[in-house]
């Protein structure tokens, strides 16, 4: 165990926000006391901090039950703002492509609609369909210079206005990707959460493309490549409040055999790398071994069907969601608070989101620790405590005070 010499901190005006590299988050929730959790989870409202059936938390040579929790902060999510640019180019519509994509984008619509969530804004650019207003004669090339559904909180309107978008449109013409991405960047650059989207988020745009670029004036497919490359290195590069943007690349298409000039997933795999979100341990000049890819890939083709197909865009957005998550939690002192928050006496507890809940060791390689033992302003979450928490959109992570910490 650490020596860590106990700090002060406001415990009746604690709150606990969820951070991200070091970033602020919006606090969400105050201390609860024990009773009143034990009350809404279906306990007696005695003092212990209830879980999802009325019970205790517990774990190796801990247990709440004794009574020793005094409070509880339930920590929540750094707003984040996605805009999903999507390809409605006309290969979009072989091999169950569109067929796929539309459905499971609609599922994701409908979740975060379910969800209410007004830390998590969502927005969408589709280009090259049959709605795209850029397109002349057949041929689309921009510029895009408004996002077709600007980023909302997710409620009914939003929804609705997100499904309206994809549900009556089919995929139609070429492959501009660099002039999107010049359009809908700077967008993202200057957006301005709107009540009651939370502010000071994260950025995200997420590219769903099955083509390798192309323009009008047939420029060189790898200067066009580059060009997609450099812009997400700069955007991941921006300071606040422009940036940084990170980009998620997703990429639609068959890579054995490898026909680069229909689907490069070198290419795919280089943008993720440049964007800031890139597959742990990937190579992103590899084409062959989706293991190995940087890039999130959906692979048509062999006779898989839509409903395959969609299963794997749905994979895909929703491990997209968790990565976007931190896992990092800042204690913050304010002033006027009442009594003292003693770094022993402090747990961290994991919520399923289905009633599941359990307490995570302090534990440098597969728990949590705090930033500085001596001086702990937040608590930060680590190997497979960490993947657990980024893969399981529904989880959630509550600070318990008063009992003695959780060692491993």
């Amino acid at each position: 165990m650490r020596t860590r010499t106990p700090v002060g901190v406001g415990l009746g005006a604690l709150w606990v926000l969820w951070t991200l590299g070091g970033c602020g988050g919006s606090s969400l929730s105050g201390v609860t006391s024990v009773g009143e959790a034990g009350s809404e989870a279906g306990g007696d409202g005695g003092p212990q901090l209830g879980s999802g059936d009325g019970g205790t938390f517990d774990g190796p040579g801990f247990d709440l039950d004794s009574g020793c929790a005094t409070a509880s902060a339930r920590a929540s999510r750094q707003p984040v703002y996605m805009l999903i640019v999507l390809d409605g180019s006309g290969s979009m519509s072989q091999e169950n492509k569109w067929a796929a994509v539309v459905p499971a984008l609609d599922a994701f619509f409908d979740d975060m609609r379910s969800r209410a969530d007004t830390s998590f804004g969502v927005g969408l650019t589709v280009f090259s369909d049959q709605a795209d207003p850029t397109c002349y004669l057949g041929s689309c090339n921009g510029p895009y210079t408004s996002i077709d559904v600007p980023i909302r909180y997710v409620d009914a309107a939003q929804a609705g206005a997100l499904h309206a978008r994809i549900d009556s449109t089919q995929p139609m013409a070429d492959t501009p990707t660099v002039a999107v991405l010049e359009g809908q960047y700077p967008l993202l650059e200057s957006f301005v959460p709107p009540s009651p989207l939370q502010r000071a988020g994260k950025k995200v745009l997420i590219l769903m493309t099955d083509g390798v670029p192309n323009d009008p004036q047939n420029d060189p497919p790898a200067s066009l490549q580059a060009a997609c490359v450099t812009m997400a290195e700069d955007e991941f590069a921006k300071t606040p409040p422009a940036g940084p943007i990170t980009t998620f690349a997703v990429g639609i298409g068959v890579y054995q055999p490898l026909d680069p000039s229909n689907y490069d997933p070198a290419f795919m795999g280089r943008l993720a790398v440049a964007g800031g979100a890139p597959n742990a341990g990937c190579n992103p000049n590899d084409t062959s071994d989706p293991t190995k890819f940087c890039h999130f890939q959906i692979t048509p083709g062999n006779g898989k069907t839509a409903q395959q197909l969609e299963q794997e865009f749905v994979t895909a957005i929703d491990t997209i969601r968790g990565e976007i998550s931190s896992c990092e939690f800042t204690l913050v002192q304010s002033d006027g608070g009442v009594g003292q928050v003693d770094p022993t006496k402090v747990n961290v507890v994991y919520d399923d989101g289905s009633g599941n809940e359990s307490v995570i060791p302090e534990d440098p390689q597969n728990g949590w620790t705090y930033d500085d033992p001596a001086n702990p302003t937040a608590v930060i979450l680590h190997g497979a405590a960490c993947d657990a928490m980024k893969k399981d959109a529904k989880g959630q992570v509550d600070i318990v005070l008063g009992c003695k910490t959780l060692a491993k």
